[in-house]
């Protein structure tokens, strides 16, 4: 019930949309690279994310250096993330196309299959805060996949992202790139499904009922004040 309630709150009274399944283009080999977004995180809270994992970046100035001391300092990017990086990875590997995508969620690929990763690096680009940065909203993953995208003439991403947060990626995609794939396989999920971490540094990512007050509010923003606050 819990879910049919919230489903019918964000679609018909918080941005009401045409967004249906049946609608939306999920046909994956019209992309031409695969953007995922990252949920939450158990480790680094944002107002020191950039400080912490931005200068370490940029001391060396390698992803894979990067992810190994992250995993030395045992980083938890959260099951969230795990499980949105184990998609991407699946879908990498299907449909053998590149990858701008959130840190987070390329450092779970890059630990599910350290090897496969190294293979492919050239192809992987991974959307890293920097020093100045308190967090990176949707908004500001999708500008800089956008602008990564446009110097690799790549203008037509395969959204992987949580099954309740795609949405509102699917609006600021379009409105950045105007053409949007949606990887439709969490579509069915239920209520039962580990989506959340209880351990998260975001509160609003903590369960569905937080996410679901967030999720109004942000959409509340899209609506009123435009995509840049989100």
């Amino acid at each position: 019930m819990f879910r049919q309630f919230k489903k019918w709150l964000l679609n018909k009274v918080f941005l009401p949309t045409t967004f249906q399944w049946e609608t939306i283009n999920t046909k994956k080999n019209d992309a031409d690279f695969i953007c995922p977004q990252a949920f939450g995180r158990n480790t680094h809270k944002d107002k020191n994310i950039g400080e912490i994992v931005g200068h370490t970046q940029s001391h060396f100035k390698d992803d894979i250096k990067t992810f190994k001391w992250l995993q030395n300092d045992w980083f938890d990017p959260g099951h969230p993330n795990t499980l949105l990086g184990s998609r991407a990875l699946v879908l990498a590997k299907e449909y053998q196309k590149p990858i701008i995508g959130q840190w987070e969620v390329m450092y779970c690929m890059y630990h599910i299959d350290p090897a496969w990763y190294i293979e492919h690096q050239e192809h992987l680009i991974v959307i890293w805060p920097i020093p100045d940065d308190e967090g990176l909203s949707s908004f500001d993953v999708f500008v800089r996949a956008h602008n990564i995208g446009i110097k690799k003439r790549l203008r037509k991403p395969l959204l992987v992202a949580h099954p309740e947060h795609i949405q509102r990626c699917f609006f600021i995609a379009q409105h950045l790139f105007g053409f949007v794939v949606v990887d439709d396989e969490y579509k069915n999920i239920t209520d039962n499904t580990p989506w959340f971490d209880k351990k998260s540094v975001q509160p609003w990512t903590r369960g569905p009922k937080r996410w679901l007050y967030y999720e109004i509010l942000a959409r509340m923003f899209y609506r009123f004040f435009g995509l840049d606050l989100m």
